[in-house]
């Protein structure tokens, strides 16, 4: 009964840490790079539950090295004399661990999905770095290391387990292990992908604001709904304004140069997208995803970035009816 219940556990807990580490290792990934709290400026937020998709990778290890222990001391197999061989650990824990992180970031890569900002190049590290790694395991679990058990067995105790006609061989031998193994596994897979999905950020409700393309009439890179989002911004100075289809946000001027929202040509934003597209047919209004206000020398002037192949941006005056070059203003 021993070997039974230590062994189902073990191996479930083992496999619930393997799967919960692989859903966590994917679905950071997909969220990218990205930061939460401290004194500066956050470029991305990180959704919420990250942190503990973060938390869980650790957790998981624990858990797996103490389904490891438990596994371990299962005891003598039914019907035999001698103690189970736990060579097999090696690769539950070793190449299982290595092989887990790695196989998960090799389907992202090749999967449908595109991981997040950053994710594909944290993903070829790991890789590069973890198959290899898992890899040596097997050196470690092979038919050499049974033979090795087996002859230090014979020394020990002067009988060889192989020819030794008072060792069970029946099937017995196979089943058991195997009745235990694979329910166990099953299990333990299924927890940890359910601890994980339990644990996992939800993805946020589309908002129909977003929706909008860059040249849909509601879109905040026409002049109309533009000009409305300024007027409500009063005449207070700003020290920038970034512009998207669906949103409108500003920094305070601070100590530095300013800008009165009131003296903005909302019709500028239209004007350069076309002046680009003049220049760069693969660039349109349809293409440009940001439009920001800055300053560069004290000078104002607005950064249209667009969403092409290489990426692109341009820098263009306030009024809107030039392209000025401004290097590094972007």
């Amino acid at each position: 009964m021993r070997y039974v219940l230590r062994g189902f556990f073990g191996a479930a807990l083992m496999s619930a840490a393997l799967a919960l580490i692989g859903f966590s290792v994917g679905e950071l990934l997909g969220v990218g790079t990205c930061a939460s709290g401290g004194p500066y400026v956050v470029a991305r937020e990180c959704p919420d539950g990250t942190a503990a998709l973060g938390l869980a990778i650790p957790a998981g290890v624990i858990s797996l090295l103490i389904g490891a222990g438990v596994w371990a001391g299962r005891g003598k197999p039914p019907g035999s004399d001698r103690p189970a061989q736990n060579s097999a650990l090696v690769l539950w824990v070793w190449t299982g661990l290595f092989w887990t992180i790695g196989g998960v970031c090799l389907a992202t890569i090749l999967g449908p999905e595109d991981p997040g900002p950053g994710g594909d190049l944290g993903a070829i590290i790991i890789i590069a770095l973890f198959l290899p790694m898992g890899a040596l395991g097997l050196l470690v679990f092979s038919p050499r290391a049974d033979r090795a058990a087996a002859e230090y067995e014979r020394r020990k105790t002067g009988i060889d387990p192989r020819t030794d006609p008072t060792v069970d061989r029946s099937a017995r031998r196979v089943v058991v292990p195997l009745a235990v193994a694979v329910p166990a596994i099953a299990l333990g897979v299924f927890a940890g992908l359910s601890l994980g999905a339990a644990i996992a950020p939800d993805p946020p409700e589309p908002d129909p604001a977003t929706q909008a393309g860059a040249d849909d009439p509601g879109s905040l890179f026409r002049a109309g709904p533009l000009a409305g989002r300024l007027a409500e911004l009063g005449s207070s100075p700003v020290g920038s304004l970034e512009v998207t289809p669906s949103d409108l946000t500003t920094a305070p001027a601070g100590g530095g140069p300013g800008i009165d929202p009131s003296s903005i040509d909302p019709t500028a934003i239209e004007r350069l997208a076309a002046r680009v597209e003049a220049e760069r047919l693969a660039a349109s209004l349809s293409s440009l995803v940001r439009a920001e206000i800055g300053f560069r020398g004290g000078q104002p002037g607005w950064c249209l970035q667009f969403s092409v192949d290489p990426p692109t941006q341009y820098s263009g005056s306030l009024a809107g009816d030039r392209l000025v070059p401004m290097p590094g203003f972007c």
